[in-house]
């Protein structure tokens, strides 16, 4: 599990080392990692759909979420919510 809060520019760059990382050890086992899962909780209103979709165009809002794009490009499963930290981290508590 790895979880960042409030960095979204280094910790996309972060994540995506990482992953590629542990994909290339996983190889050189005989193993692929592909079923990993990326949730995105923002403050900001985006309704683009990057799974159905692709990358957005140069002129819809949605396009300058960079770490959507990094996270896009990973594969896997990524979901976009908008929430405010405090409120998804106590929610995620009383879940857990």
């Amino acid at each position: 599990m790895y979880l960042s809060v409030g960095s979204a520019v280094m910790s996309p760059m972060i994540f995506e080392k990482s992953l590629s990382m542990a994909q290339n050890i996983a190889r050189q086992e005989g193993r692929s990692i592909s079923s990993h899962f990326i949730l995105v909780v923002d403050l900001a209103e985006s309704s683009w759909n990057w799974e159905r979709d692709g990358e957005p165009p140069p002129d819809n809002p949605a396009y300058y979420l960079r770490y959507c794009k990094s996270f896009a490009r990973m594969g896997g499963t990524m979901r976009y919510m908008k929430a405010d930290n405090r409120d998804f981290f106590l929610s995620l508590l009383h879940a857990l």
